[in-house]
Formats: structure tokens, sequence, C-alpha cells
């Protein structure tokens, strides 16, 4: 049940009780490494505690740091320095803004003699609080994509960080748990458990994460209520329409409040009505909520309602680009 809604804390560190957080940090998370360090505009390492939104991301800032390890301590004391600004690439961004970052990642199914290359080296950075959508036709890779970034799945080679978590170094329990705390999930076929109430597959991923019972109901009737699905609380899956199954999944997805939330061909169950009610409603909840939204679609019609568009083909990102003509949901 727990693969289901697959977390471990990223090293984040919360700047008012930052005092408090020292004193409890274990030994090994003293030296964080990080794979991809952003430069100044004079091309010299940058040495920075990196603050937003009231936290701090530690992070290594070279390859010997990296190597050798940056004690916490030297790092809150080094000076700031300023990153570049007005970079034109998507790619380039600060640290803090990025919530994902695939560096080469490559993966490959079957044997020798039947091998399909899913993904080729594809590197990939999303801001925090996108709405982005990776699009092409079946077998370009957009599944195998998001299993890579939801840690359902491993790359043969590359690297990916999630929340400025180095994934490599999470064991399987690790990465459960992370999923459970950083990362929701919407299914094309739902994955709703059939013998559960709508508010009772909604307090699942709650309950895993040892909520008490009260608290649970609680914000998953809240949850509920942010899909229009108040009414629909007790009903069990096999009673409710696809739309409204779909919209179940997306309050689970969102219950325990994550950073980020993958889709994968949310819509392709639905006619096109309900399609396009279910993305106006992910984009509605990513507006109000401020969560990064990840979803894959072959269905073009879906794309203008995309903030960034993402394509792939053959395994490999043919374009990347911002769309700024969005319909209006």
């Amino acid at each position: 049940m727990a693969k289901g809604f697959p977390g471990v804390s990223c090293f984040i560190v919360q700047v008012p009780a930052l005092q408090k957080k020292l004193a409890r940090l274990s030994s090994r998370f003293i030296s964080v490494p990080y794979a991809n360090p952003l430069r100044s505009a004079h091309k010299k390492p940058l040495h920075s505690d990196i603050c937003r939104n009231n936290r701090l991301l530690i992070c290594a800032t070279n390859r010997r740091e990296r190597n050798s390890g940056l004690s916490l301590l030297e790092f809150l004391c080094s000076p700031p320095l300023c990153p570049a600004r007005n970079s034109k690439r998507i790619c380039k961004m600060e640290l803090s803004d990025c919530i994902v970052e695939l560096t080469d990642a490559c993966k490959t199914y079957g044997t020798d003699q039947a091998q399909v290359r899913a993904l080729q080296k594809v590197s990939l950075q999303i801001r925090r609080g996108e709405f982005s959508c990776v699009w092409g036709p079946s077998g370009s890779g957009k599944s195998t994509l998001l299993n890579l970034i939801g840690l359902l799945d491993t790359p043969d080679t590359g690297s990916v960080h999630i929340a400025g978590s180095d994934c490599a170094t999470l064991d399987k329990a690790s990465a459960a748990r992370f999923r459970n705390e950083k990362i929701g999930f919407v299914f094309q076929s739902f994955n709703l458990v059939p013998v559960l109430s709508a508010l009772e597959n909604v307090m699942l991923p709650l309950q895993i994460a040892k909520k008490s019972p009260a608290e649970a109901k609680q914000v998953a009737l809240a949850a509920l209520a942010d899909v229009g699905l108040s009414e629909q609380a007790h009903k069990h899956p096999d009673k409710m329409s696809g739309g409204q199954r779909q919209r179940v999944a997306i309050a689970r997805a969102l219950v325990n409040s994550p950073q980020l939330v993958l889709a994968d061909e949310p819509t392709a169950n639905l006619d096109s009505v309900t399609a396009e009610s279910i993305i106006e409603l992910l984009r509605r909840l990513n507006e109000q909520k401020h969560v990064t939204f990840l979803f894959s679609t072959h269905d073009p019609r879906l794309l203008e309602y995309a903030n960034r568009l993402i394509e792939l083909k053959d395994g490999r990102i043919a374009s990347d680009h911002l769309h700024t003509n969005l319909k209006v949901a």
C-alpha cells in the first residue's frame, strides 16, 4: 500500500529555528553535495546560503567541496554572492527555484537482443510553482520520465535531484518516505482502492504518514472540498463517474501538502469535456496552493493550459519552451 503513496527530509533547514535545528543535525547532514552548482556572472563558484520562502537550502559549490564535503558551519559563515541574472535559458535557474533536476538521465529496458532506450541523456530542470506539460506520442518516454522524477524507478546513468536531495542516496524505505512527504501522484487509471470510500482513499497517505485518525479525516475532507466533492465523500469508486474518481485521486495527491505533483496521462480515460475540466482544476490548484505540477499527455488540446511545454521524442527532449498564450480556465 505504501508504494502507491510513496519521503525523507531533504536538506532544508527552517531559518527561524536554525540554531535549534543545527544542534540536532546528525553527522550525515553536515556535508551536503549538490551536482550542478551555479556560477556567478564572473564564472566563479557560487558560495552562498540561498534563502527563499523562509528556508535555507544547504549545498556545496564546487567539485573539490563536493568530493571532500563542505562543513555546514563553514558554509553558513561564507559570504553570499549573487547568481547571474537575466538568463534566457530555461535550464539556468537559481537553486532555490529548482525543485526537479535531471542530469544526463538514461533508462533502458529489455535484454541485449531487445533493448528499448526509453530515455537518452535527458537533462531537465523544473521551477517551483510551474504548471508544466510533458507531451509527445506514445512510446516517447513520458511515463518513464515521470517515474524517474517520482522515484518509482531509477536511471541507469545520470542523476536525479528532487527538492535539493540526491535521490541516488536514498534506500527503498527512505525513497518511500520521500514520496509520501514531498510528491503527490495522479495516475491515468485513478488507482483508487475499490473497497474504500472517497474519504478513506484520500486519508490513506495521511495514515501512512502516521497522522491521527481525527486529523487525517479533517484534512481529507478539506482536500475533497478543494476538488468539489464534499457531497461524495462517503461514496465508493464504483458509484462515481470517471471525472469524480480522478478528482478523488487529485485530492489524495494533494492531501499531504506535497511540493510536487506528478500526473501521468491524467485525462486519458476521460471524455474531452471532462478532460478539460480536470486540467482546469489542476491549474486552479496550482495557482491557489503554489504547488508544482508536471503532467504528461498526448492530447494536443490540453497543451494550451500549460505554462511550459516539454516535448519528448524517441526518449530525448525535442523542444522545451514557455507558453504564454494560455487558455482561460
